[in-house]
């Protein structure tokens, strides 16, 4: 069969001046997709092809969960045939249209993913250059996903942007004044601008005067709603500065206290090597990776068992090497799409897994409970006596299990978590490097054994707590756990499941040390 006669157009899903959009079935995963339809003779004008060349070129290289796919292109003589991640929630304008202003957290969810997925254009090189609400999309769980790439521009350092672009209401003042701009700091001004519309529920420019509108932009003349938080409002004001060099930049914004509040696991770690001075290379780790991407062996195994595929003279080495150079493209596609689905899974189990750890102090029957240090915690009884008990079982803290492993670092952090969740493990970040965990029940189990006033390990079982600490050496990540409290041999227990766990990744392990 043809490419396009692997799928079934089902209906109309909107129009364009150059384009249409239709829904339809991958015939073999029956997995719904969007084909976006070109017409040849409409965009024959040079500028139009290279803009549309150009969007499928940046499609081609991404591949970010809160990205719109591109999973295949096919061309005719007559048109151009994008087979693109199908979203069916509508867009972000309609949702606020529809609900008015959104509170700080829901507000917040949707500017996390929006960052976390221009932060990835710009780390690829990438200005997008036309962000607002009608160009966010959103899928049936609300997960938001970038689309409409037709105004992107590849950056280079020290190299302008000069086309002045985009829709008025969102511009940058250096863009919509017609001079030269740089792609990033104009997409932070965009974002500003929708974060402003999710939490107000209307624009901070908005003229019916294109005169007046260009005016206000310029001069950043906009009001704060008075139900602004102190955050946000913050953020807000830093965002939507018209001095491009005094603006915040995007990892400062993603430093942002705001920002970080209650950010979702999958967006704390970004698909790139980092050094161990910190320093990341993102676009040339992204070449380097792609061809070096981990084959998931599971789903391989699946799409070979489709009957359309059947006959393939490929054995799985082959078929591996099609993957990685998307050489075969009517199974490839078939691959990308449950990849996509099976990873949106993952995301959402990690997610739901994580936890925050308990406050510093925990009332409970009069009693009040300290995190360990040194010392142990100290317990306050009602007569006021001070006294310290060491829940650390004595162990020094120098007890620890380690092993190395050679891999991407989002790939290491990726199953690590993975491993957390099949152990029923609970976690929270301590720091980017430094990882806190302890076995589900933990506290009850603690405070139960407070409550007694035996406080001996034996009284809460097998309930460990724990650091992991990552390290980089050249190629090599070194793993590090480190136990602070519970039993030393239920400890080893655990991190000789993590490492059974770990070790059945493919090129993952390396040889363990204690």
């Amino acid at each position: 069969m043809s490419n396009l006669d692997a799928y079934k157009i089902i209906k109309p899903l909107g129009s364009g001046s150059f384009s249409k959009v239709k829904l339809a079935e991958h015939k073999v995963s029956q997995r719904k997709v969007a084909i976006k339809i070109i017409k040849r003779r409409l965009i024959q004008e040079e500028r139009l092809l290279k803009k549309v060349k150009r969007e499928i070129k940046i499609l081609k290289m991404f591949h970010h969960p809160h990205i719109i796919r591109l999973y295949e292109v096919i061309k005719s003589s007559k048109e151009i045939f994008l087979v693109m991640e199908y979203v069916p929630g509508g867009d972000l304008y309609s949702l606020i249209e529809r609900n008015g202003r959104l509170s700080e957290n829901e507000a917040r969810v949707y500017f996390q993913q929006i960052v976390s997925a221009i932060s990835y254009c710009h780390d690829h090189k990438v200005a997008h250059r036309d962000i607002k609400p009608e160009n966010i999309l959103l899928d049936e769980e609300s997960s938001l996903k970038i689309g409409d790439f037709g105004l992107s521009n590849f950056t280079q350092d020290g190299v302008f942007l000069k086309t002045s672009c985009g829709s008025p209401n969102y511009a940058a003042p250096e863009v919509i004044s017609g001079s030269n701009y740089c792609g990033p700091e104009a997409d932070v001004w965009s974002i500003g601008v929708v974060l402003y519309a999710l939490l107000a529920g209307f624009l901070p420019f908005d003229e019916n005067n294109i005169t007046a509108l260009f005016s206000k932009i310029k001069a950043a003349n906009f009001t704060i709603p008075h139900h602004f938080s102190k955050g946000a409002a913050d953020l807000v004001c830093r965002m939507l500065n018209n001095d491009p060099v005094s603006r915040i930049t995007m990892r400062q914004l993603m430093d942002h206290p705001w920002y970080l509040e209650n950010i979702p696991m999958h967006l704390q770690f970004k698909e790139t090597i980092i050094d161990c001075n910190g320093t990341i290379d993102c676009l040339s780790s992204y070449r380097a990776n792609r061809n070096n991407r981990e084959i998931d062996e599971e789903l391989l195994e699946r799409c070979m068992n489709f009957p359309e595929f059947k006959n393939l003279k490929q054995d799985k080495a082959q078929l591996r090497q099609a993957i990685l150079n998307k050489s075969q493209a009517l199974f490839v596609v078939c691959y990308e799409i449950l990849l996509d689905e099976k990873l949106k899974e993952k995301r959402k189990l990690l997610n739901e897994k994580t936890i925050s750890l308990e406050p510093l102090f925990k009332k409970k029957n009069g009693i009040f409970l300290l995190p360990p240090d040194d010392e142990g915690p100290m317990i306050m009884p009602k007569n006021g006596t001070k006294m310290h008990t060491n829940l650390s079982t004595g162990l020094l803290h120098n007890w620890v299990y380690g092993f190395r492993c050679l891999v991407s670092a989002y790939s290491l952090m990726l199953h690590l978590f993975e491993a957390f969740i099949e152990l029923d493990l609970e976690w929270k970040l301590v720091t980017n490097f430094e990882i806190r965990v302890r076995t589900v029940g933990y506290e009850d189990a603690l405070l139960e054994a407070i409550d007694t006033k035996n406080i001996q390990p034996t009284q809460y079982g097998k309930h460990v707590k724990f650091d992991v600490r990552i390290y980089k050496q050249e190629d090599i990540f070194m793993l590090d756990f480190t136990i602070i409290s519970g039993q030393m041999m239920a400890f080893l227990d655990i991190c000789a499941s993590l490492y059974g766990k770990l070790r059945m990744i493919p090129k993952l392990l390396r040889k363990p040390s204690i």
